[in-house]
């Protein structure tokens, strides 16, 4: 027998209805209100006249189709997409572009969510090796001040040619006023083993959002009131612990759900941590000078900024699946890259020109630009009790480490866990939010958020100028 108590989380998982599909799915006006982009639009900033500049691989074969229903659905204007394409691509979705078609329809339709005035150029690299290049063609032929890429690599297993070549590019891109934007990662810190996903078995940042003249985005999980206010927010960092099988009779009540004894967080089935976004400290590039003062001494800091990231507080994009439009719910800093691009070209049309690298710029905002991200607790985090034996909220929290050694809640002291029905099947978990490896939120710039959150007309009016 076993009784678990605490918060709850998700909707509903028989719930079919746009905009609450579970676990939660945000559409585009939850997020403007959330964070403040509508006195944005009010006062006359949308993108108009800027390019956002998008780079993938591959691309999808349906993104104009499923960009132009996106926008139809969550009452956006057309989205004005042109695709710039290499010779030779495959474009197959069922083969090796499969990923890239939802990574290219996520950039595409949460870039236009949030800048629904500018123009965005795809232009789509031959294969994820030739990725810089693709950025380098936008920025010598000047398509747009903003270049969107959700892409990274794990900077360890970098080499000095790579970092030389690309970091030619983007000090290009820095000295003609163009600002290039990352993903920080979804993996954390990276220290996962190889043998499951993210992981490379040591401690890394990723680059190019490491190199001093990328700016690198970070993520973060989100809380909505009823009114679309901010709840809380926190940085992205989810843990998952199993507390109730599959129903044998396929049922959707927590009674019906046999219990799992004692309750499994091991990595190796899939549990324990999720994802996070990627930060800390690089292993090859010097502390720029626009960091001094605001983050750890060091070499450079990962991540710059951070906004909304994590898929189980994700938002819902239009994807065509076996010829059919389908309606999911997704997220990582491939969510969080598009949408600060997109701020950061309404920033630009407001300041009449581009405004070069924003990490350069994003230290030192006055109060009110951007939202700290601190960590979230709760009074009511999940517990249990299991054929008589208690499991507290840090039992349930900690995630199994690698390699067999006892849970750990690694460095994170202060989290949200909540019972979770998950809508892939009919298993409970607890989920845990704020559990993002060795990585940390803090008060200030932390090395999963950045300095924080854009704060809407604050952020326009203060990193304009």
């Amino acid at each position: 027998m076993a009784t678990y108590t605490g918060n709850r989380y998700g909707a509903d998982i028989t719930n079919n209805t746009p905009g609450h599909l579970p676990p939660q799915g945000y559409s585009p006006s939850e997020v403007r209100t959330a964070y403040g982009l509508n006195a944005v639009y009010q006062a006359g900033f949308d993108g108009t006249g800027e390019t956002i500049v998008i780079t993938d691989a591959y691309g999808s074969a349906t993104i104009q189709q499923d960009a132009a229903l996106f926008s139809a659905v969550y009452g956006l204007p057309p989205v004005n997409l042109t695709i710039v394409k290499a010779q030779g691509i495959s474009n197959n979705p069922h083969g090796v572009a499969r990923t890239w078609d939802v990574e290219t329809t996520l950039d595409v339709e949460w870039s236009h969510a949030i800048a629904p005035g500018a123009k965005i150029v795809l232009v789509l690299a031959t294969d994820h090796a030739s990725l810089d290049e693709a950025i380098n063609y936008a920025v010598v032929h000047g398509l747009g001040n903003t270049i969107s890429n959700s892409w990274s690599t794990v900077e360890g297993l970098g080499n000095p040619a790579q970092f030389n070549r690309d970091t030619r590019i983007l000090e290009m891109a820095a000295a003609k006023g163009i600002d290039v934007n990352f993903s920080s990662g979804d993996f954390g810190d990276e220290s996962f083993p190889p043998n499951l996903p993210g992981g490379v078995g040591f401690v890394s940042v990723d680059f190019p959002p490491s190199s001093p003249f990328a700016t690198g985005v970070g993520g973060t999980s989100l809380a909505l009131n009823a009114d679309n206010s901010i709840k809380f927010q926190t940085g992205w960092g989810t843990n998952l612990t199993r507390i109730a099988d599959i129903s044998p009779s396929g049922g959707t009540v927590p009674d019906d759900n046999p219990p799992v004894v004692p309750p499994l967080n091991d990595p190796a089935k899939g549990l324990g941590f999720q994802g996070g976004a990627g930060g800390g400290e690089s292993l090859t590039f010097d502390q720029p000078a626009f960091q001094n003062g605001f983050v750890p001494a060091g070499k450079r800091m990962v991540p710059d900024i951070g906004w909304l990231a994590d898929p189980f507080t994700g938002v819902e994009f239009i994807q065509t699946i076996d010829g059919q439009p389908s309606v999911s719910v997704i997220g990582g800093t491939s969510l969080s890259c598009p949408m600060f691009s997109a701020l950061m070209a309404i920033a630009a049309q407001k300041a009449g020109h581009g405004l070069g690298q924003a990490a350069a710029l994003v230290y030192g905002l006055p109060a009110g630009a951007v939202l700290d991200v601190t960590p979230v607790g709760s009074a009511t985090n999940a517990t249990g009790v299991v054929d008589g034996t208690p499991f507290t909220a840090d039992d349930l929290a900690k995630t199994g480490v690698f390699g067999g050694g006892p849970p750990t809640l690694f460095n994170t002291t202060t989290y949200y866990s909540a019972l979770y029905n998950s809508p892939f099947s009919t298993r409970w978990f607890v989920i845990t939010f704020g559990t993002n490896t060795s990585l940390t939120t803090n008060p200030g710039w932390d090395n999963t958020t950045g300095v924080g959150t854009p704060n809407g007309l604050n952020f326009i009016n203060a990193i304009a100028p």
